[in-house]
């Protein structure tokens, strides 16, 4: 009755979705009967739903309870959920209730249609502990041309490792804990802990920085006080100063691969790279921002910042 969900040839159905359709079947005349009346059935077509994934979730103790999102599913069959431990998570009429720390597994089955055969799912919820209690941090002030800045945590009653973000790439970017200073201006600067034990995500803790700009030197007098004339027999002559030779120093840095090679002729120059001691040739780096400070006697006369990849 309907061909889009199944087809005879002879005596061979072919099924093509799910569905219901009606199959008639009637008898041909012999020398001997005349053709009977036709006969039906019915023919239910059913399919196996396709479930997508089922994401695992995480949780905190003290959350509020939450409606459980079911997978997707090419079935419109209802769903019922039960959990492997209700004493940490209970699921009720599709409310996930939080009890206690830990995990447990929740099964979905999927009703049966006219259409589908039943279908399943599973997937995990971990709960965590309360959010930790964090400390505080204080403001940063720091000048242009400083070098990185080794950044500590919030004081944490979690063992959970800290990660930083800069809201502004141009004054500074965070190379694991270490602060690189980029350029004058403002950033926040933002903590997180993830989360560990029984302890959840921290709440984010956020601090100021602020980069100023760096003093320029006054220039220091070198003019000579007049000297007051004395009496002598014979003029003392004059002694002429001896100029000071000039340097040509070449300052060159390069990027290659994961190797910074740094080449300063003609001037002994200390390297600082990601605020730690580097070398004259080649110093190997890891993935990332890597910051090249180049000082000769204290003052810096390079400052550039390469991205690692």
């Amino acid at each position: 009755s309907d061909p889009a969900i199944a087809i005879t040839n002879g005596a061979v159905v072919t099924l093509y979705k799910p569905g219901i359709v009606t199959i008639t079947a009637t008898q041909a005349p012999s020398t001997t009967f005349a053709s009977p009346a036709p006969v039906t059935m019915k023919l239910t077509v059913v399919g196996l739903a396709q479930i997508g994934p089922w994401a695992d979730l995480q949780r905190a103790i003290g959350d509020p309870d939450s409606a459980l999102v079911p997978p997707t599913s090419t079935s419109p069959g209802s769903w019922s959920y039960t959990s492997s431990n209700p004493q940490i998570v209970d699921v009720v009429d599709g409310i996930v209730k939080i009890k206690a720390v830990g995990g447990v597994t929740i099964s979905a089955i999927q009703n049966a249609t006219a259409a589908f055969t039943q279908g399943s799912a599973r997937m995990t919820i971990f709960v965590f502990g309360a959010r930790p209690t964090v400390g505080t941090l204080a403001p940063i002030v720091a000048t242009a041309g400083d070098l990185a800045i080794e950044l500590k945590p919030p004081t944490s009653n979690s063992s959970g490792a800290w990660t930083f973000t800069s809201s502004n790439l141009k004054v500074a970017s965070i190379n694991g804990s270490s602060l690189v200073i980029l350029g004058v201006g403002t950033a926040i600067i933002s903590a997180t802990q993830v989360p560990s034990g029984v302890y959840s995500q921290s709440n984010e803790v956020q601090i100021q920085l602020s980069v100023k700009a760096k003093a320029t030197p006054t220039p220091t007098s070198t003019a000579k006080p007049t000297p007051t004339a004395t009496p002598s027999a014979k003029p003392t002559p004059t002694v002429k100063a001896t100029p000071t030779p000039v340097i040509n120093a070449t300052i060159k840095v390069t990027a290659s691969g994961r190797v910074l090679t740094v080449v300063a002729i003609g001037v002994k120059a200390l390297v600082f790279i990601n605020g730690k001691h580097g070398k004259v040739g080649k110093n190997k780096v890891k993935r990332g921002i890597a910051s090249v400070v180049i000082t000769i006697d204290d003052k810096v006369v390079y400052r550039r910042v390469f991205t690692i990849k």
